[in-house]
Parts: structure tokens; sequence; C-alpha cells
């Protein structure tokens, strides 16, 4: 405010030629305040109108004299009463800004209005600002007339200002007169005029579009040291709108505004550095301007330098003073710290993990539409973290985030109804959003896509549209997807079958450590499909799928130390790969085990273990395993003898056709062991088992027909007949 005052006061008008006042002007622009007030003060008390406007500006800006407004209305009043403009445009100020009088804006306007009147410039311009921004008092139309009275008479302050009116406001706008007037002002050399010019010709409004003009007029007000111009034309260089990037421009006009303490410029000159852009990547540089930006209170500075805090990058990493800034980012209310702090909580960054503080974070910056925000709090939803599992509103929240474009979100949203979880399961609804996904080269979506029309999930099974879609994860190094080619092209599905292409696929993807990948390369390699057979390559490949909990590969291992398949035979780590694959469930590992364990192979002999491990087997459909299982308890080896379980097992094992069990559970009926004795029944099963090529089958058959009677042999005969594999088989049912 005392600048506005004082603005008006610099100008003396020369009516006053006596030498003491000429001495007084001297000594005050010499800036001996004093001097110049003990050569003003008598003139003033003779009624000299300019000594006592002079009086009035010492006393605001305590000149010479301690400040004073009371003192100051005093003199400002008696000049104002001689009408002198400046001094009514004062108290105007006075009375503006409250200094010295209360507040009134009613008063300033009649003090302003008595300088306008006298076609007072100044004046005219301030009252113009009155009525447009001053709430109480706004009437634009007062505001455009005084603008105008004072940029006709060739007011720069008011020519800029009648450009900005027409310019952002909404009843009066007028964008030719805008650029009318912001090019009279810029013509005239006002910097910020010659700015405004610019952004109207980036903008194309008032004038036609036309960047090179733009860049001129910026350059014009920067050079002037115009911090705003100097960050829209450094952020013209960097955006390349109309013209390419120019990062070095970029850079060269940031550091102009940011050493002039600009925060905005600040911010976007480390961010420069932090990318290497028109500078030397330096994130230690980046580090120090972000942090400048920080400090002066610019949001966005402050979130990147927490960021820059939490990972490390260009300052020692600190958790605590991450959070200090993503807490100062969210008092500037912006909403991504409100995200950043959520992790903070969730993930136990300098905090005490605490997902109930995490989704109070992630709640606000959903709330505020920030899309990662609305992501992760749908996660916490969906995973049940720091709240009861809800599907429903894991749902809601990444259906917010995929609709601004969350290609993360439009992936799971595809998920969520693939499998029913918080809808009903609607593959078409999943086919649209994995496509969304998708189209922004999402590479899980791309592989989703492939896995559905590869299976035919709410499609038509295409092999060729699963192979475009894998192909585009997988040239993204999404080693899913390039697994999943190379095991299109090994099988020959939707395209040729080359072995050498699923090689080659495989080995991208094991080269990042894909487990499944690595296990099959290593089957190719034993094989010699598509690449020189490499017992040790081989074995190289399927460890390290075994080492990453692969029970295939585990398995695999296991059975080539049983077997001394391209390894010398090792019991021991047969027994250890078989183990690590069994803990995992896998059926044939468990069996596998519970051979070594039956015959002591490379383990101690046992024949509780040999059981267990015979039970997990049998217990997921190995048939070899359901068969061991219910021998082992018709014998009573490492189980209570139990003739009913072991014909529950040997039935599951006879019903998919196995020879022995078919045999075995005849001999169970024949000798009504576990079940009652029925001759017809054993006769049917021992055909069974005859059938089915077990040697001692026939031996049987022939020592039960012996204590049936023509009838029930044929009675058994047709059962036998009629009997087809995978049928359960006419003994009634008996489960284990």
């Amino acid at each position: 405010m005392k600048g506005l005052i004082l603005a008006l006061l610099f100008i003396i008008h020369g009516t006053a030629c006596w030498a003491s006042f000429t001495e007084g002007n001297t000594a005050f622009q010499k800036k001996e305040y004093t001097t110049a007030f003990n050569k003003l003060m008598p003139l003033a008390e003779q009624g000299e109108a300019q000594a006592q406007l002079m009086l009035g500006y010492m006393y605001v800006e305590g000149l010479g004299v301690s400040t004073n407004y009371l003192e100051a209305m005093n003199w400002l009043r008696k000049a104002a009463q001689q009408q002198d403009a400046d001094a009514q445009l004062a108290i105007g100020s006075l009375y503006l800004n409250g200094f010295g009088v209360e507040a009134d804006v009613k008063q300033a306007i009649d003090w302003m209005q008595k300088a306008a009147k006298k076609h007072h410039s100044r004046a005219q311009n301030s009252l113009g600002l009155i009525y447009y921004k001053n709430k109480e008092h706004q009437d634009h139309k007062k505001a455009a007339y005084w603008f105008k009275q004072a940029a006709f008479h060739g007011y720069l302050d008011a020519q800029v200002n009648l450009g900005i009116f027409y310019y952002s406001n909404e009843s009066e706008r007028n964008y030719i007169k805008s650029a009318y007037w912001s090019r009279k002002a810029a013509e005239q050399g006002h910097a910020t005029a010659q700015n405004n010019l610019a952004l109207l010709y980036v903008q194309g409004l008032g004038v036609e579009r036309n960047i090179a003009e733009a860049i001129k007029w910026y350059k014009k007000s920067a050079e002037q040291n115009y911090i705003t111009a100097q960050r829209n034309l450094a952020g013209l260089y960097q955006q390349g709108d109309g013209i390419a990037p120019d990062y070095q421009q970029a850079a060269f006009w940031f550091k102009k505004a940011a050493l002039l303490g600009d925060a905005r410029a600040q911010f976007h000159l480390g961010d420069l550095y932090r990318e290497g852009d028109g500078v030397n990547k330096d994130e230690v540089t980046a580090a120090s301007w972000i942090l400048k930006s920080a400090e002066q209170g610019f949001a966005q500075a402050q979130y990147n330098i927490g960021i820059m805090y939490e990972n490390g990058q260009g300052l020692t990493q600190d958790f605590s003073k991450a959070l200090y800034w993503y807490q100062k980012a969210i008092e500037g209310n912006y909403n991504k710290a409100n995200d950043a702090m959520g992790n903070m909580y969730q993930f136990a960054r300098g905090v005490i993990q605490d997902y109930t503080q995490a989704i109070y974070y992630y709640q606000k910056a959903a709330d505020n539409g920030y899309v990662k925000g609305q992501f992760d709090l749908a996660t916490m939803y969906n995973k049940g973290y720091g709240t009861a599992q809800d599907d429903h509103k894991a749902l809601y929240w990444y259906q917010k985030a995929a609709e601004q474009g969350a290609a993360n979100a439009q992936f799971n949203l595809g998920i969520m109804n693939s499998n029913g979880k918080g809808t009903t399961i609607n593959h078409s609804e999943a086919l649209r959003w994995f496509k969304k996904s998708a189209a922004q080269n999402f590479a899980p979506a791309q592989t989703n896509l492939g896995y559905i029309y590869s299976d035919g999930i709410g499609v038509a099974q295409d092999y060729q549209q699963a192979i475009e879609w894998y192909q585009k994860a997988a040239e993204q190094g999404y080693a899913e997807a390039q697994n999943n080619l190379g095991f299109k092209y090994y099988n020959g599905q939707g395209t040729a079958q080359d072995y050498k292409q699923a090689a080659h696929w495989y080995q991208k993807a094991a080269d990042q450590n894909y487990a499944i990948a690595e296990f099959n390369l290593g089957l190719m390699y034993s094989m010699g499909f598509g690449l020189v057979q490499n017992n040790t390559q081989a074995l190289y490949w399927l460890q390290k799928a075994a080492e990453q909990n692969y029970s295939p590969a585990q398995a695999y291992l296991g059975q080539l130390y049983d077997n001394g398949k391209s390894v010398t035979q090792d019991y021991t780590k047969a027994a250890y790969w078989y183990q690590k694959a069994a803990e995992q469930g896998d059926p044939v590992a468990q069996f596998n085990l519970s051979d070594l364990y039956y015959y002591g192979k490379g383990v101690a002999q046992d024949y509780p273990k040999t059981a267990y491990w015979t039970q997990k087997s049998a217990e997921r459909g190995n048939i070899e395993a359901q068969y061991n299982i219910g021998y082992l308890y018709a014998q009573g080896q490492g189980v209570t003898q139990d003739y009913h379980l072991a014909h529950a097992w040997y039935q599951k094992a006879a019903e998919q056709g196995h020879p022995t069990a078919l045999n075995n559970l005849g001999m169970l009926y024949k000798e009504g062991r576990g079940v009652p004795q029925n001759g017809v029944l054993a006769y049917m099963l021992f055909c069974l088992a005859a059938n089915a090529q077990y040697e001692l089958a026939p031996a049987n058959k022939i020592e039960t027909a012996k204590q049936l009677s023509p009838t029930q042999i044929v009675e058994a005969t047709e059962l036998a007949t009629h009997w087809q594999k995978g049928q359960p088989l006419p003994v009634g049912n008996s489960n284990p």
C-alpha cells in the first residue's frame, strides 16, 4: 500500500520555485531525509501544498521521522483541501488499507473520485481496481469506465489492467479489445502487458495464433526480469507448444526466474536437472532447486522433495523428512501427497505400519479425485488391509480409477468381472475392461486377453488372437506373456510348430527369472528341441526354477536324481527335491517321495511317512497312490490295518481302470475282508483285471468260478461286459 502512495508523491510539480522547497526536495532525492524534513516543515506550515504532500509521505514511510499515520493524514488533508489530486489519492489509499484510520472503502472511493475527476490517471486506475476487485463495491461497468479514462490518457497501468479486464471478465469479455490494450502498453515497454500479449498469441485469442510473436513478446518481458514471462517462456520451450521442444532454452529461462526467487521456476528447473533435459542430469542439483521451491511453500515441490527424501534421490534417504514434506504438501492441498502419505503408513516407511492410517489418507486422495489414491484404496478393500475385505467397495473405487483411464484399475476391473467379485460373473464386461487396459499397452491386460482367446472364455476360441495379444505383451518384456508365446510355438497352437521360436521366447522370460519359463527352457535343453541338447544347461535352468519354489521343476529334478537320467543318480537329492515339491501339494512328488520312504532310498525307511505322503498324493487324484494307500491299509504298513479303508482306496483306483486295484478289490470280495463276501462281484472284478492284462487275475478268476453256479458266472460276466473305465463299479459306495 505504501508503495502506491509513494508512487504518487515522487512526481513533484514545479510550482514551488522558492529556494527552501528546492533544497528540501533535493535533500529528499538524496535520501537526506532529516534535512529534507527540516526544510519542508516551515513551508508546509505556511500552506505550501507540495510540502504538505511530501511531509505526509515522510510520515507514512518513517523517513526522517518516526512513522505516524495520524500526522501523515493531517498533512495530506491540508494538501487535499487545496485540491491537490495526489494528496486526495493518497488519503483514499490510506482509507482503502486502514492506515491511520479505520478501513473504509466508501471513503477511499470518495477521495479517489475527487482526484479522478481532475483527470488524475493514477486515481482513475485505482478506482478501476476497486470496482473490479473489491467484492463489496464490485461494479464491472464502473471499473471499465475508470480504466478507460486513464488508458485513453496514456496511463500504462490502466492500459494493462484494461487488457486483463477484457480477458478475464466473463460479462465484459472481449479478446480483441484485450489484445488491443495489451499491445498499447506492450509497445511502450510494459513488461506485464508484453507477457499478457504473448499469452494471447499462444492461445490465439483476439489475435491469430502465432508462436513466433508469442516468443518475441515473452522475451521482451522476460528481459526486463518479469518473472512470470520468464517462466511462461521456459514452459513454452519445455512443452514445445507450436515449436520443437528446446530444453536448453527452457533451462535458461527457468534459471533466470529461479535466481530471482520464483518458487515455480525453481521447481521446474529442479525437474529438468532430475530428468537431464537441457542440462546434465544431476539429482543433487535437482534436489537443491526443488528444496528451495518447497521451502517457499510451493506444494508440488514439497511433494516432490518428499519423494526424493523417500527414495534417496539427490539426498540422503530420510523417511522422517519425507513425511515432513508430504505433510506440508497436504497442508498446501496437494492431493497426491495424501496418497504418498498413505503409502508411508501402508509400507511402514518412517512410521509404524498402520493400515487404518493408510486408508485414511488414501480415502482423502480418492475423494479428491486422485486416480492413484482411488486405486490404492480399492486395493486395500480388495485385500482386506485395515478394513473388512469388501469386494463391492473395491469394485467401486477401481471403477472410479478406471473411468479416469488408469490401466491397472481397468485390468483389475476385468479380473473382478471375470471372477464375479463384487459383481456377477460377466465375461463381456471383463473383456471390455481388459481391452481398454490393453489399448494403453498394459502388458498384464494384454496377457489376460491372450488367455481369454486361448481358452475361449466368453469368446470363440481363437489361438491366433491369443498369439497377437501375447506378442504385444511379450515385446514389452512381460515375462509371463513371453513364456505363453513360447508355449504356443512349442505346441503349434495358432501358428506353425516352431521349437526355435519357443526356445527364443522361453529364454527371454527365463532371463527375467520367470520360473515357469526356466523350467520349460530346461526341458528344451534336456530334449534338444529347438536347441542343441545340453544336459548341463538343462540342469542349470531346472535348478533355477526349482530354487524359486516352482514345484514342477522340483518334482522333475527329483525324478532326474531318482532315475540317474542325465545326472549321477543320487537318492538323497531326489528326496530333497521331492520333499520341496510335495510340501507344495505336487501329487507326483508326493507319490515318489512315499516310494523313497518305503524302500529307504536317500532317507531312512519309514512306513508311516510312506503312508502319509501316499495318502496326500491319493487325495489329489493320483491313481497309483490310491492303489498304494489301499495296499498299505490292507497290509497294515505305516497305518493301522483297515480293510474298509483298503476297499475304499482300491475302489477309487479300480474305477480308473487300475489292473492291480481291480484284482485286489476282487480279493477283498472273494475273502470278505472289509466288505461282505460276494463271489459274483469278485468274479466280475477278476474279469476286469484280466482284461486289463493283470497276470494273476486269470488264475483268481478260475479259482472263484469253482465256487459259483453257472447263473452267477453269467451274471458276473455281464456286469464286467457292461462296465467301462471311469464309471462307478457296481459294488456300492465306500468312501475313505
